[in-house]
């Protein structure tokens, strides 16, 4: 089952029983699950994993007490969704209203920009451990990029809501 969340996702197929495991299965199974799929993609953000290593850090200085790196990665990882994608969907619009922020766990994003000049420009290709929207999340403001999914992929959403209550416990993120 392990192997399965981890290393599929990556056909319709494939993501549709994913999508559907995910309606039928306890919050609390939800949040286990999510943790397999996402833990791995997380550590893989070298920013990330500084903020992960401090608290911990942190946590063991503090109250003397030994917590593994993957124990600190879930108290985060419980506040992002899983959202599956279909090739070609566009995910955010530029200049669009909206505050998520999303982790690529598999598959692959396009995310483009128009210019002044109303042409569209290739900024990158977002592979899993990247992520996008911070921008949006952080500053309130509307999207500054359109991302697609190009092909089927598998992201970890995280809301504003959600975000403020993970920097109570890592602070480091604002920095």
């Amino acid at each position: 089952m392990r192997e399965f969340l981890i290393f599929t996702q990556g056909t319709k197929q494939e993501q549709k029983q994913l999508n559907e495991f995910f309606q039928n299965i306890s919050p609390s199974l939800k949040e286990k699950v999510s943790i397999l799929i996402f833990s791995k993609d997380i550590q893989m953000n070298k920013g990330l994993l500084k903020v992960f290593l401090n608290k911990r850090e942190q946590i063991q200085k503090d109250m003397q007490l030994t917590i593994e790196l993957d124990d600190i990665i879930s108290i985060m990882i419980q506040k992002f969704k899983p959202d599956f994608m279909q090739p070609e969907s566009i995910i955010v619009n530029q200049f669009e209203d909206t505050h998520d922020m999303y982790l690529v766990s598999k598959g692959a994003c396009l995310v483009t920009l128009i210019d002044e000049k109303k042409n569209e420009q290739i900024i990158k290709e977002l592979r899993p451990g990247e992520y996008f929207g911070e921008i949006a999340l952080i500053y309130g403001c509307k999207r500054t990029a359109t991302v697609q999914s190009l092909k089927y992929s598998t992201l970890a959403k995280l809301k504003k809501s959600d975000y403020q209550d993970i920097l109570i416990e890592f602070p480091d993120l604002k920095k």
